[in-house]
């Protein structure tokens, strides 16, 4: 019976979210649609704040709490192979 209920408990047991960081649009690839993307909520900040803050947390790829042009470089930098081509975790 014990048994039982530990297996219950893991049958109802959700993980929290796992997301890579620099997937921007979460399609489980990152490449150059999560380049335009990022590029986009670069240029127009207002689009920032219908992030949610997974969304965000995908998108400020070196951590520092704000997108800018350095989430950028390391973005295509990373695409591209070249360079620091490492995406913290």
């Amino acid at each position: 019976t014990e048994y039982i209920a530990i297996l219950n408990f893991a049958q109802d047991y959700v993980a929290p979210p796992v997301y890579d960081l620099g997937d921007i649009n979460a399609d489980g690839i990152i490449n150059v649609l999560d380049v335009v993307t990022l590029i986009n909520l670069i240029i127009y900040p207002s689009t920032q704040l219908n992030l949610s803050e997974e969304e965000f947390e995908r998108a400020d790829i070196n951590g520092d709490g704000a997108l800018s042009v350095l989430d950028m470089v390391q973005l295509v930098s990373f695409i591209l192979g070249g360079g620091d081509n490492e995406i913290p975790t």
